[in-house]
């Protein structure tokens, strides 16, 4: 599991179409705790209750589409990257990334 904090800067690309492409990046605080861990010998997997946190920096790289839906309303399909720098665990070496598509629906206050 992990949770966190993210400042982040969205910028979106002017153009004469109705879909207007976006792009970001961010910065931020992530802990991390994982769960269960796999530990894998000889080609079998043994699932391992492991309990343990780190906070680590944080970054974020994104990029998407916004479809006008309304005068104000926009639908939202996007795209992230985030990983970590290197967690330090008790017992466990990990790393953390993520990708992650998202589809949203967001009201826009100007």
């Amino acid at each position: 599991m992990s949770m966190g904090a993210m400042g982040n800067i969205w910028v979106e690309i002017p153009n004469e179409t109705m879909c207007t492409p976006y792009v970001g990046r961010g910065v931020g605080l992530l802990n991390i705790e994982p769960s269960q861990i796999d530990i894998r010998v000889d080609g079998f997997t043994i699932p391992f209750t492991y309990r343990d946190d780190d906070y680590v920096f944080a970054w974020q790289l994104g990029a998407g589409f916004a479809f006008p839906v309304g005068k104000q309303f926009v639908f939202d399909l996007g795209y992230r990257f985030l990983t970590t720098s290197t967690p330090h665990f008790k017992r466990a070496k990990a790393e953390y990334l993520t990708h992650n598509v998202m589809v949203g629906f967001r009201y826009n206050f100007f």
